[in-house]
C-alpha cells in the first residue's frame, strides 16, 4: 500500500487529497496542518474512498511514516523550504510535487535543488496546465508551426500568484522561452495575509515562440485571454468561457470548440498514476521550473526593494 503525504491543508491541499481519495491505487494517506479544523472537510469526504484508502490527520511533521512515496507540500512559500527540509531530515522521500509559488528567496532553490540531488528525490512543480487535456490538444494542433506571438492578458488574475503558470505554459510550447523584458505598475494586498501581488507585463522570447507578452492590469474584470498565433492558424482560448476559437490565416474560417478546465481535486490522481505506472508526470520537473521561477523573481524582488520591501524577499505566494 503506497504511503502519500499532504503537508498543508488549505484550500489547494484540500483539492489535493479530495483527488488522491478518487485514484484507483490503494494508499495510506497522513493529512498534515497544525489546523485541527482544516481536516473537517476532508473528513466528510472520506466516503467519496476508490480502492483502499486509510487516511491519517496530523499535526507535525514528526507523526509521518518514515518512509514516503509520493509527498506534497502545498504550504505557503514563506515556509515551504523548512517544511520540505524537515520532511526529508529522517525521512526516505522517492517523489515529491511542490506547490507554487517556491520559496521567497533565490537562494532557496539552489539550496533545495542540492538537497534533493542529495535525497535522490524526483520532484517537480504544480504548474498543472501541462496536464489539463484542451492544452495538450493545443499543441497538437500547432506542433511544426512557428509562433508568431503568444500573447496571455487580463484584468485582476493575480500577476505575481500565477505568472507563473503562464510562463511555464509558455514553456510547454518553446522550452527555449526566456523573460527578457518586466514592467510592474503596483503593488497590492493578496487576499492572502501577509503576501503581495502585482499588475504589469512581461515580454520574452523563445527559438520558436518569436514574442510572448503576459500582461495583468487593473480595473473592470475582463477574463484572462490566451492568443496565440502562428504561420497557419490563430487559436483564441477564454478558459472562463471553456470556449476555444481557431481562424486560419489562409481563408479565415473560424472554428470554435469546447475548452475544458481540469480542477486540482481531479487532475492530483492523474500525476500520482503516471509517476507510479511510468515514473514521469507531464508537470514541469523542479530544475524546469526553479529556472522558470528565478526569471521571474529576480525583478519581482528588485522592484519590491525599490518599494520599500525586504531585501532579498520576494512576498508572494
Amino acid at each position: 500500500m503506497y504511503k502519500i503525504v499532504v503537508i498543508g491543508i488549505g484550500n489547494l491541499g484540500k483539492r489535493h487529497v479530495q483527488s488522491l481519495l478518487k485514484s484507483e491505487f490503494d494508499m495510506e494517506i497522513y493529512c498534515t496542518d497544525p489546523v485541527d479544523s482544516n481536516f473537517n472537510e476532508i473528513k466528510a469526504m472520506e466516503s467519496e474512498c476508490m480502492g483502499t484508502k486509510k487516511v491519517f490527520y496530523t499535526n507535525s511533521i514528526d507523526e509521518l511514516p518514515k518512509e514516503i512515496d509520493f509527498a506534497i507540500i502545498a504550504t505557503s512559500s514563506f515556509v515551504r523550504r523548512n517544511v520540505f527540509e524537515e520532511l526529508v531530515e529522517h525521512r526516505v522521500v522517492r517523489n515529491l510535487i511542490f506547490e507554487k509559488v517556491l520559496f521567497p528567496k533565490i537562494s532557496d532553490y539552489k539550496d533545495v535543488y542540492k538537497l534533493l540531488n542529495e535525497k535522490k528525490i524526483n520532484a517537480w512543480v504544480n504548474c498543472a496546465r501541462r496536464e489539463w487535456e484542451s492544452w495538450q490538444e493545443v499543441k497538437k494542433e500547432i506542433d511544426g508551426e512557428d509562433i508568431v506571438s503568444l500573447d496571455i492578458s487580463g484584468t485582476e488574475w493575480g500577476l505575481a500568484c500565477n505568472g507563473i503558470h503562464m510562463l511555464d505554459l509558455a514553456r510547454y510550447f518553446d522550452a527555449t522561452i526566456n523573460v527578457e523584458y518586466v514592467s510592474f505598475d503596483s503593488i497590492i494586498n493578496s487576499k492572502r495575509k501577509g503576501y503581495k501581488e502585482l499588475y504589469g507585463k512581461i515580454i520574452g522570447s523563445g527559438t520558436r515562440c518569436k514574442h510572448l507578452a503576459i500582461s495583468c492590469y487593473c480595473g473592470k474584470k475582463i477574463d484572462c485571454i490566451f492568443k496565440i498565433q502562428t504561420d497557419k492558424r490563430i487559436i483564441i482560448v477564454n478558459e472562463k468561457m471553456g470556449i476555444k476559437q481557431i481562424i486560419s490565416i489562409e481563408n479565415n474560417d473560424v472554428v470554435t470548440k469546447e475548452f475544458k478546465v481540469e480542477y486540482q481535486s481531479c487532475l492530483t490522481q492523474k500525476s500520482v498514476k503516471n509517476i507510479f505506472d511510468e515514473g514521469i508526470t507531464g508537470l514541469p520537473t523542479y530544475v524546469e521550473s526553479m529556472d522558470e521561477h528565478i526569471q521571474l523573481l529576480e525583478p519581482m524582488i528588485d522592484f519590491f526593494e525599490k518599494n520599500g520591501g525586504e531585501k532579498g524577499i520576494c512576498p508572494i505566494t
